[in-house]
């Protein structure tokens, strides 16, 4: 909220990815900038330090956790059009490891989510440990931002994970085999 490069960034983000015409795109925000701000959550800075290999930048963006060594030496790349594009591409190119299942269920008396999700493995990954993380978003929070005004709308805002913390659950992938992970969680 505190940073003023976030709204430009975010907006030719948003650009990049609606003229790329591609619909399978799950984007996750985590407000882990210089300081914290009323969206930030402990795993933000984490994920951000972890992945921005000793140094990071706000706004930035990955794509699938993939380094693109033609534009970086890190996943994290800044948001300059031309590199967003670039590692765009290059993670579309990559062949999935894994397709995913998800069905989900709300109970609005209880506030209570069900979730029940199939990972299918097409091939080998490359490490022989693989972690399972699922985030929860939220859309549509008006809130301050620096040269965006009071009334800023903050989109896929992460709130946290049905997975038990920052990193996730170890799970054992095998190409040809599904993986079923069923949770239940109470939205505050």
């Amino acid at each position: 909220q505190t940073c003023s490069n976030c709204p430009s960034g975010h907006s030719t983000l948003h650009r990049v990815l609606e003229e790329s015409g591609m619909k399978n795109l799950i984007q996750v925000s985590h407000h882990a900038g210089y300081e914290a701000d009323r969206f930030t959550m402990k795993e933000d800075g984490e994920y951000c330090w972890f992945y921005g290999v000793g140094t990071t930048f706000a706004p930035a963006v990955m794509f699938n956790r993939l380094t693109n060594t033609a534009v970086s030496s890190a996943p994290i790349v800044n948001t300059v059009q031309s590199d967003i594009e670039h590692n765009l591409e290059y993670a579309n190119l990559q062949q999935p490891y894994v397709s995913l299942s998800m069905e989900t269920t709300y109970n609005e008396a209880t506030r209570e989510v069900t979730l029940d999700m199939g990972i299918y493995t097409h091939t080998t990954t490359p490490s022989a440990e693989n972690i399972l993380n699922v985030f929860l978003v939220q859309d549509s929070i008006k809130s301050y931002q620096v040269l965006g005004g009071s009334d800023y709308v903050h989109n896929s805002v992460f709130r946290g994970t049905l997975t038990g913390g920052a990193w996730g659950l170890l799970v054992d992938l095998k190409p040809g085999e599904v993986v079923h992970y069923k949770t239940q969680y109470t939205l505050p």
